[in-house]
């Protein structure tokens, strides 16, 4: 019972991360998105691409952004939420063996 309510709990985590980033998605430009997501500043994503901070800053018209540009920003986001699911999921696993360990502990005391 322990482990569903364990796994309804993550589950419930990623249901709502998703919301809030497709909520983000639609009012917020990508770049944006990109530095909320990984905690910098306009600045600080523009060093990672390579590009100046008024460059950075033109893409608030996304119709400026290149398409290699938007990819890279989309993948950036991407690879944040698979890496913190993964993250969730190994949390996850945790509580799930350490659960087990007790219990087996338990049963055999």
């Amino acid at each position: 019972m322990l482990l569903y309510f364990i796994f309804l709990d993550i589950t419930k985590k990623l249901f709502f991360d998703l919301i809030k980033f497709k909520k983000k998605e639609e009012e917020m430009p990508l770049h944006q998105d990109v530095c909320d997501a990984y905690n910098i500043n306009r600045y600080e994503l523009a060093e990672k691409l390579g590009v100046s901070k008024s460059t950075l800053d033109s893409w608030s018209d996304e119709s400026r952004m290149s398409k290699v540009t938007r990819l890279a920003l989309e993948l950036m986001l991407e690879n944040h939420y698979k890496t913190k699911l993964l993250s969730d999921l190994s949390d996850a696993l945790s509580k799930i063996v350490i659960y087990d360990s007790r219990k087996k502990e338990n049963d055999i005391g």
